[in-house]
């Protein structure tokens, strides 16, 4: 858009006929001012182009965190950080008593259930053949549910320690054994951090590896409410070769009254990293006239922008569909043709309200 003179504002055409409520300025007053004017074009199709920063980040359900299922010694370390790592690939290897300590009482649990399942099935053949009472049965089969419910119990304590099925049954088949337990991973992904070296003592509960799916990545960006009003889901992000669309926009703001816009970056950048810290533009769609900032004013809790008339200039109430730094983008009572002041706003508004030059609210 082209911003043209006083004289030219003047040659616009105005949809207002002058009444009490112009604000007079002529054509000598308005250049001793600096008012310039800038004529609205269409409305239609208007775009916004916001720039801002962003950090990358990960999923939540993307992140693992492999921690100390027990208290023990770390006698090995298999892998190292920025590593990729497959789903069940041995990460660690634990020494614990603790570990051994569960695993006998598995061992001695499934010993039990075994014994008590073969009684059972011995017991009902007995009885379909009459050799035996039905109450011998019934405590065989009582047998049986105790044993499997103990056994059940002891899968859960090693769960609970964080032992992966697989090493449970592996346990329970006599096929581990010395308190050694295998750490692996959950999943397919890169090592982030490794907090563990050979030797060392841990907790249990520690947390000893963080693993990360590198595909997709997120980039969040944080917001001012203002701008954030004309951002919605699936608007297109860009910067470089990152290429994205939002997928949410926070309702909770924060100490500096911004809100964070999270978008998904589409397949997974090698240039990019974790935590880094990016730019990133959002091409916005902003219904309404395209202005300068500087074009709007507020005025007793409104926003106003001055719209040339022949007497001199009229306030005309609009809202803000979208800004940026530098552009507002308005929705009111205006036309393609109208000339709208761009610049010396602040002294048609102390014209207006007859309280000396001042800026905006």
């Amino acid at each position: 858009m082209k911003i043209s003179h006083w004289c030219v504002a003047l040659a616009a055409v105005c949809i207002f006929p002058a009444h009490a409520a112009d604000i007079a300025v002529g054509a000598e007053q308005a250049r001793a001012l600096g008012i310039r004017t800038q004529v609205l074009a269409s409305a239609a199709g208007s775009v916004a182009a916001l720039r801002l920063p962003g950090r990358i980040v990960l999923p939540p359900e993307q992140l693992r965190v492999v921690a100390a299922p027990a208290n023990g010694v770390v006698s090995e370390v298999k892998v190292t950080v920025n590593e990729q790592v497959k789903a069940g690939q041995m990460l660690a290897r634990l020494l614990s008593p603790e570990v051994a300590m569960a695993q006998k009482d598995l061992l001695q649990a499934a010993s039990q259930s075994r014994l008590a399942r073969e009684n059972y099935a011995r017991d009902r053949q007995l009885l379909d053949e009459g050799i035996i009472a039905a109450s011998r049965y019934q405590a065989a089969r009582a047998n049986l549910a105790q044993a499997e419910a103990a056994l059940a119990q002891q899968r859960q304590t090693l769960q609970i320690m964080g032992v992966p099925p697989a090493t449970i049954a592996a346990m329970a088949a006599g096929k581990m054994g010395g308190g050694g337990l295998s750490l692996v991973a959950p999943m397919t992904a890169v090592v982030l951090e490794a907090r563990v070296t050979p030797g060392q003592r841990v907790d249990a509960a520690a947390p000893l590896f963080l693993l990360g799916r590198l595909d997709p990545l997120w980039v969040d960006m944080d917001v001012p409410v203002a701008q954030a009003a004309g951002i919605g889901v699936g608007t297109a992000v860009h910067a470089g070769e990152i290429r994205g669309r939002v997928v949410s926009v926070g309702r909770m703001a924060g100490p500096g009254q911004s809100v964070t816009v999270r978008a998904r970056l589409e397949g997974s950048p090698r240039n990019l990293a974790v935590g880094q810290a990016v730019e990133v533009q959002l091409q916005l769609a902003a219904p309404g006239w395209a202005l300068p900032a500087a074009a709007l004013i507020r005025s007793q809790g409104k926003d106003y922008v001055f719209v040339a008339v022949p007497a001199g200039f009229r306030a005309v109430a609009v809202s803000v569909a979208a800004r940026t730094p530098h552009t507002v983008w308005v929705q009111g009572l205006l036309a393609a043709g109208q000339a709208v002041a761009v610049s010396g706003t602040s002294q048609i508004k102390a014209i207006w309200t007859g309280v000396g030059a001042e800026g905006g609210e």
